[in-house]
């Protein structure tokens, strides 16, 4: 073996090294203050290195200890320091203190817990023990310390954390539902009404927030599910609930809802006037009605249904309304959907309803109010107009029965074979009802409208035949240039 040269080391107070007989495999401690040389067998394998210092209120782990007889450490009979192989040991706020040869600082010196106000400490079982309370805890479990103030886990305890608990206020129209988990099972659910000031536990929450009690006046009402089976004891008699059974609360009531319960929605009573109406759908068979004529409150398998319509009818229907709210009828431009749509037909028209279901359609005749059903749309008209005449120059909900709308006037111009001359002629196309005859007696009659059907959509080209084919009726043209003007009769 070859010997090392002799080394000098001056320790400073509270420091310490470990030197190993290279001879004997034995390491000692040696602690300052002193001065020390090595002797040629022996290395120095640790330090210096200051000594342990634990601060108050502070503590420290270490890891296989040495073995004492009260306070002085034993030895074996060579001098090794024998130590608890496996083991931990605590050390609190002492005088700085050294390390043995196969000791081990593990973590470090940390601060001791301190439980605050609104805090809580967990910790965590090593190993079986039992913990400060009395209470036996198995490895692994985790639990809570509340008491308040500073807090010395044991060697089988492990500092998880100091949580801050969340205060829940509550006034006395509020309540909240807080969840606790349940190891393999669904969380538990309690209902906590105000007022009233509680801490939430670290594993708990509340479900959907701080909730307002309900205060249903007497058009109000609550749609209610159950989330689990339980019995309702709010009603006389108690009721057994099922999983997914719905009922309605109905006002006035103060309803705080049990925790086995979800509120669906909470909604009024819908005010109808006479010629009012609503599209109700009924959730479980996806049926559609027509709610006219009384105020009516929403069943709990209903809700509202949107009608559409197609965009040339919405256009024009949106026109209509405008022009009816400029006349003080009120109503908006635009529409709720929910609401059963309605046109009022004026004196000298008639509006066309059909139902692409059934493939029926029915016709109202003013002064009248239409309704759609649910499966009905208007009939949008395409009528004639302009100077010449052309066809689809404006579109209507209703058709034009009197007025002006019966006669149509178009320019053209003619050439003199003669002399070449040119001129503008101006036609009027005039529909001359009849004075006698089932038609005259009943102006709404099918064969009255499917004429001025053909008279609006077909003028001027080729309609004097049609109309001299009919025969009930006259069909006058009257044609005025700048020299004379002469009317003829078909």
């Amino acid at each position: 073996m070859v010997l090392q040269k002799r080394k000098r080391y001056v320790l400073r107070a509270f420091t310490y090294l470990h030197v190993q007989d290279q001879d004997t495999g034995v390491t000692r401690l040696v602690t300052g203050q002193r001065s020390f040389s090595t002797k040629p067998s022996e290395r120095v394998i640790f330090g210096p290195q200051p000594m342990v210092v634990v601060p108050p209120a502070h503590y420290c782990v270490v890891e296989n200890p040495a073995v004492r007889n009260g306070t002085q450490v034993a030895f074996d009979e060579f001098g090794q320091a024998l130590l608890r192989h496996g083991e931990r040991e605590m050390r609190l706020t002492r005088a700085p203190f050294p390390l043995f040869p196969g000791e081990t600082l593990v973590g470090g010196v940390r601060p001791l817990p301190v439980v605050g106000e609104g805090q809580v400490l967990r910790l965590r079982a090593l190993h079986d023990t039992t913990d400060s309370e009395g209470t036996q805890r198995q490895a692994g479990d985790q639990w809570l310390v509340r008491k308040k103030g500073m807090y010395t886990p044991s060697m089988a305890e492990e500092v998880v954390g100091v949580l801050d608990l969340k205060v829940v206020t509550l006034t006395n129209r509020q309540y909240c539902i807080v969840c606790t988990p349940v190891l393999g099972e669904k969380p538990k659910r309690r209902v906590v009404r105000g007022p009233l000031s509680f801490l939430l536990q670290p594993d708990e929450t509340l479900d959907n927030g701080v909730r307002e009690i309900h205060f249903l006046e007497a058009a109000d009402a609550l749609d209610l599910v159950a989330r689990e089976p339980f019995t309702d004891e709010t009603v006389t008699p108690a009721v057994e609930r099922a999983l997914g059974d719905r009922w309605t609360v109905r006002g006035p009531a103060v309803v705080a809802p049990p925790a086995e319960v979800e509120v669906l929605r909470k909604h009024s009573v819908i005010a109808l006037g006479a010629t009012e109406g609503v599209y109700v759908q009924n959730t479980e068979t996806g049926e559609v009605r027509a709610q006219m004529g009384r105020p009516y409150l929403l069943a709990v398998n209903e809700r509202l249904w949107s009608k559409d319509l197609p965009l040339d009818a919405e256009q024009l229907l949106a026109e209509y309304r405008a022009e009816a709210e400029a006349d003080g009828g009120g109503g908006g431009r635009w529409r709720d959907k929910s609401r059963v749509v309605q046109y009022f037909v004026r004196l000298d028209r008639c509006l066309v309803i059909e139902n692409p279901l059934t493939e029926e359609t029915r016709e109202v005749h003013g002064p009248q109010l239409a309704s759609l059903m649910p499966d009905e749309q208007f009939r949008v008209f395409s009528l004639p107009g302009g100077t010449p005449v052309l066809p689809g120059r404006s579109q209507s909900l209703t058709l034009p029965l009197l007025g002006d709308m019966h006669r149509l006037t178009d320019l053209i111009t003619v050439r003199d074979e003669e002399d070449g001359h040119t001129m503008t002629v101006n036609i009027t196309w005039k529909l001359v009802y009849p004075t006698s005859g089932p038609i005259a007696k009943n102006g709404a009659d099918e064969a009255y409208l499917q004429l001025r059907r053909r008279f609006l959509s077909e003028a001027p080209c080729g309609l004097i035949r049609k109309l001299y084919e009919i025969g009930e009726f006259r069909f006058q043209v009257v044609v005025t240039s700048d020299v004379t003007e002469s009317a003829s009769e078909y």
